[in-house]
């Protein structure tokens, strides 16, 4: 599975309503609590992030997260040591 496309398709793609069910279900409604929903994203993959993080980037999906964080793992990084 490519991570870029499912997030595209499955993410980015979805319908989002237009208010949140537990407004609509009480009937309150105010135009300040009707806000863009806020969409991060945690990415601890064990050493695959060295592949799909700069695929992320490449397509552009990474730019549509209004947040990233995640951890890194150096023993799995595609970087040679200086001899």
């Amino acid at each position: 599975i490519r991570l870029s496309e499912w997030i595209q398709y499955h993410i980015f793609e979805r319908d989002v309503p237009s208010m949140p069910p537990s407004l609509a279900k009480n009937g309150v409604f105010s135009n300040e609590l009707l806000k863009q929903p806020v969409l991060g994203m945690k990415m601890d993959i064990e050493g695959s992030e060295y592949t799909v993080l700069p695929d992320m980037i490449h397509s552009g999906v990474l730019c549509n997260f209004d947040f990233v964080f995640g951890e890194f793992h150096s023993r799995f990084a595609p970087i040679k040591p200086l001899e």
